[in-house]
C-alpha cells in the first residue's frame, strides 16, 4: 500500500500517537521510536502496542509492511500454549510470546493465577490431574513446555519424574489429540535415556517418549547451566553466575557447548525456532546453538 503522506507528516501523526499512549499509559516503558526506511515502527514502540492492543489503522498499515512475509507463509493468526510459564524460562517465554505478532491468542496452563494482563493473554487454571477432561475445549498450534523442578523442591527422585518426564508427556499427548502441530520443550544438555545420571536419564526417557507421540514438529531445546533470576536458590547455577566471567575465555570450540546460558535467551531461541522452516519432523538444539 502506497501512503500518501510525507516523512514528516508521519512523524507527526506517530509523535502526536506516542504522546496520546505516554498519556494513557503513564510509567509505561515507552521508549522514543524511530521511523525506519519504510515507515516502520521500530521495536519498542510496536512492542507497547500491540501490548495494549490500541493500534489505529495507519500504525496497522505500518506494522504490516514489516511482517509482510510472515502473513505470506500463513503463519500470523496462530496460536500458541505454555506450560511452565511461572518459572525461570517460562516468564520470559511468555513475554516473549505476547510480545510476538505471530500469535492472536498465548494460553497459559497454570496450577495458579498469574498476575500478568495482557489483550491475548488467556490463562487456564489447572490442578494437572485429569488434563483429558480440563483440556478438552483448549486447541492451540504450537505447544511450549518450559515445565521443569528439581529433586530439592519437590522431595524425591519419583516426583520429580512425575513433572519433569510424565506431565510433560501427558500435556503433550493430550494437545496432539486436539490437533497441536508443534511441540517445543526445554529439556537438557546431557540427556540421554541410557545415562547413569538420574537427572540425564529422566531428560532422555522425557524425549524418546515425545517423540513416540509421534508430533507433525517436534523441537528439543537442551540449555546447558541456566542463568537468570530465580526466586529459589540452586546452588549450582550461583556458582555458575560466579565462575562464568572467569571461565567464558574457554568455552571455545567443542566446549562451547558447556558454557552457561542466560535463560531469556533460551526463551527467545525457543520461540524463534518455532517459526523456522521445516515445521515437520525432530529438531535438537544443543546450547551452543542458543544465540
Amino acid at each position: 500500500m502506497n501512503l500518501k503522506l510525507t516523512r514528516k507528516e508521519i512523524k507527526k501523526i506517530r509523535n502526536e500517537r506516542l504522546r496520546q499512549l505516554q498519556e494513557r499509559y503513564k510509567g509505561a516503558d515507552c521508549g522514543t521510536p524511530a521511523l525506519c526506511e519504510k515507515f516502520q515502527i521500530e521495536e519498542d514502540f510496536k512492542r507497547m502496542l500491540w501490548e495494549n492492543g490500541v493500534e489505529t489503522e495507519l500504525e496497522r498499515t505500518l506494522r504490516g509492511n514489516h511482517y509482510d512475509a510472515s502473513s505470506k507463509s500463513g503463519i500470523t493468526t496462530r496460536k500458541a500454549l505454555i506450560v511452565g510459564g511461572s518459572g525461570l524460562i517460562g516468564g520470559f517465554c511468555l513475554q516473549t510470546l505476547l510480545n510476538d505478532p505471530t500469535y492472536s491468542e498465548i494460553i497459559a496452563l497454570v496450577r495458579k493465577p498469574i498476575l500478568k494482563t495482557h489483550r491475548k493473554l488467556k490463562t487456564v487454571v489447572t490442578k494437572f490431574e485429569n488434563l483429558q477432561v480440563e483440556l478438552s475445549n483448549i486447541h492451540a498450534d504450537d505447544i511450549y513446555c518450559c515445565l521443569g523442578t528439581t529433586i530439592k523442591k519437590v522431595g524425591s527422585q519419583e516426583a520429580f519424574k512425575k513433572i519433569d518426564l510424565e506431565l510433560v508427556v501427558t500435556v503433550a499427548d493430550v494437545l496432539k489429540n486436539q490437533g497441536a502441530e508443534q511441540f517445543l520443550v526445554i529439556s537438557a544438555m546431557g540427556a540421554n535415556k541410557d545415562s547413569k545420571v538420574f537427572y540425564n536419564r529422566t531428560k532422555g526417557e522425557m524425549e524418546a517418549a515425545l517423540q513416540d507421540l509421534g508430533y507433525p514438529c517436534l523441537r528439543i531445546i537442551r540449555p546447558s547451566l541456566l542463568l537468570g533470576p530465580r526466586q529459589e536458590f540452586r546452588l549450582g547455577e550461583r556458582i555458575g553466575v560466579i565462575l562464568t566471567p572467569l571461565l567464558k575465555p574457554f568455552f571455545r570450540g567443542s566446549l562451547k557447548r558447556y558454557r552457561p546460558v542466560q535463560a531469556e535467551k533460551v526463551a527467545q531461541f525457543m520461540v524463534k525456532v518455532a517459526r523456522e522452516e521445516p515445521i515437520s519432523g525432530v529438531h535438537v538444539f544443543e546450547s551452543d546453538m542458543i544465540e
